[in-house]
């Protein structure tokens, strides 16, 4: 799969929660990424923050997506029921805001970390009232992506290069967020950002490209990790 696509992956996966940045948008929500995984810090409950950031009454409802083949052709979004069994689960489920006022909505881990991650978006749409499932002309959804990793979770990221084209591969048992690095050229000049942002799973192997014939760093994050290693 090109850099493009990959970059246009993300932009899909995060695209309803960059649209919270736009003024015509009456709610905000952050952040916009929950982790959780085995041990007592990281199996916690958290908080998404949900704000009216408009001049009048909103009315919110949330619901839960499982998110399957990320970053491939065969990505599924499957809706669930909010329930415990889910291994995520969250309250409350509907708000109602009045202007320039702040809720938080608690998403709480319930079910033990097993051997593969499970990931959701959690979606906050406004609605015309709470009894209704019409969208408000904006009709803009703003989602947090939800990760579970796998237990005693260890990604496994290495990459390797031939000229400009970049193969990232993980071999561990969890998914990591990667981020590139700026990248230069022979001068250490003429910098350019390689835009190579993705959710890279367990198992996986990715080929991107690079702005530059040379040497990509890049950032691993996982849980409360982050690692930052470079290719050949």
């Amino acid at each position: 799969m090109s850099q493009k696509s990959h970059f246009w992956v993300f932009l899909i996966f995060f695209i309803s929660c960059i649209a919270s940045q736009f003024a015509h948008a009456a709610i905000s929500v952050s952040p916009l990424r929950l982790e959780f995984g085995d041990g007592s810090n990281m199996s916690k409950p958290q908080n998404i923050l949900i704000k009216n950031i408009g001049t009048k009454v909103a009315f919110v409802k949330l619901k839960i997506l499982s998110i399957h083949n990320l970053n491939t052709k065969d990505r599924q979004e499957i809706q669930l029921e909010n329930k415990s069994s889910n291994g995520v689960f969250f309250l409350p489920d509907k708000l109602i805001l009045k202007p320039q006022q702040s809720k938080l909505v608690r998403v709480m881990m319930t079910e033990p970390a097993t051997d593969k991650d499970k990931i959701f978006l959690i979606e906050s749409t406004e609605v015309e009232s709470l009894d209704s499932e019409k969208k408000t002309k904006a009709q803009i959804i703003y989602a947090t992506s939800v990760i579970v990793h796998a237990k005693n979770a260890t990604p496994d990221v290495k990459a390797s290069r031939s000229d400009r084209n970049i193969t990232l591969s993980n071999s561990g048992n969890t998914s990591a967020k990667i981020t590139s690095h700026m990248q230069c050229d022979d001068k250490d000049e003429n910098c350019q950002d390689p835009r190579i942002v993705m959710q890279l799973l367990a198992g996986q192997t990715v080929t991107v490209t690079a702005p530059y014939a040379r040497p990509l760093t890049y950032d691993v994050r996982y849980l409360d990790q982050k690692l930052t290693q470079s290719s050949n």
